[in-house]
């Protein structure tokens, strides 16, 4: 076996293809060969916002955080039957977790697009105003 064909292989490995958890980002700065789900837990209720939490391997360890936020994402689940259960949202939090030297985990937190409002901040000053 030849370098090549040994990089190869192992290039291979590193890809979402019939895997239970699938990441789609829709940066363009970030592949999907770069980010591969480990671990999902996350929540969703009755008139409340989801929120899901996800772990992912990268061979990258330098990559940069703030390119991830506010980037549109698609999590896919697959279930027992063999259908696959699609969730949309934007990356609300994202933040590295540690690495190894071979790998890096980075952590994800997906929630709908709504759920950015909770960051606003809204003020006015009324300078040299009298009160009515």
């Amino acid at each position: 076996m030849d370098l090549t064909s040994l990089l190869s292989s192992f290039a291979s490995a590193f890809s979402q293809h019939q895997r239970l958890l699938t990441l789609q980002l829709d940066g363009g700065n970030i592949a999907a060969e770069q980010l591969l789900p480990h671990t999902l837990d996350g929540s969703e209720g009755v008139s409340q916002a989801y929120r899901y939490q996800l772990s992912c391997l990268s061979p990258d360890g330098n990559i940069e955080l703030k390119s991830l936020l506010g980037v549109a994402a698609r999590l896919g689940v697959l279930d027992a039957d063999g259908s696959q259960v699609v969730r949309c949202g934007v990356v609300s939090r994202a933040e590295l977790l540690g690495s190894d030297g071979g790998f890096a985990k980075y952590g994800l937190t997906i929630e709908p697009p709504f759920a950015l409002l909770r960051l606003r901040r809204t003020s006015r000053v009324f300078q040299d105003l009298s009160v009515p």
